[in-house]
């Protein structure tokens, strides 16, 4: 699977960058740039789980690799970033055909308990790491006990009669909600 995903990485990078004469050279850095990482869930699942293993890795040398990013990050995934304490300083937005990298740190994805799944015990970490963060900074009481995630703004996966289906839901207390319209 990591093969496929430098490859299909590769096949979705502009070909300015792969032509390009432009070359990078960093000390020690960490890759959580792929080809999914735009999507929510990919960002989440695959690439900030994986900073569990730079947070020992720092823990045991005593060094804090970058981050290598694409060449523009959206805003959920400098937030997410920000929020687990690496600022722009510690990153590297790859738009380089080529580099150099002295010391790559690669952590893995942890896969204790469904070899095809991420871990549980990585997605605990990352919610712990997240959410007292998210809960110093939010006001929850803004937000309504019962919610419904709209997909109303989504190329996919809508509800067709999602207007019907608030109907019934607004009278017993629900609040919808359009995440991407929200800060993590």
């Amino acid at each position: 699977i990591r093969t496929w995903n430098v490859a299909n990485s590769l096949l979705h990078t502009p070909s300015r960058l792969l032509t390009g004469t432009r070359m990078k050279n960093i000390d020690e850095a960490v890759l959580i740039f792929h080809s999914w990482v735009n999507g929510y869930f990919h960002w989440t699942a695959e690439s900030l789980s994986r900073l569990e293993g730079v947070e020992r890795y720092t823990q045991a040398t005593g060094r804090q690799p970058k981050v290598i990013v694409g060449p523009k990050i959206n805003s959920f995934q400098r937030e997410t970033l920000e929020l687990l304490g690496f600022g722009s300083d510690e990153l590297v937005h790859w738009d380089a055909a080529y580099g150099r990298i002295d010391r790559l740190v690669v952590p893995t994805s942890r896969r204790e308990i469904d070899p095809g799944n991420p871990s549980p015990f990585a997605h605990e970490w990352l919610r712990s790491k997240l959410r007292q963060q998210c809960l110093d900074e939010v006001d929850t009481s803004q937000f309504a006990d019962r919610v419904y995630i709209s997909r109303n703004d989504a190329p996919t996966r809508r509800v067709l009669n999602e207007s019907e289906v608030l109907d019934l839901l607004k009278p017993v207390g629900f609040q919808s909600y359009e995440l991407s319209q929200m800060p993590v």
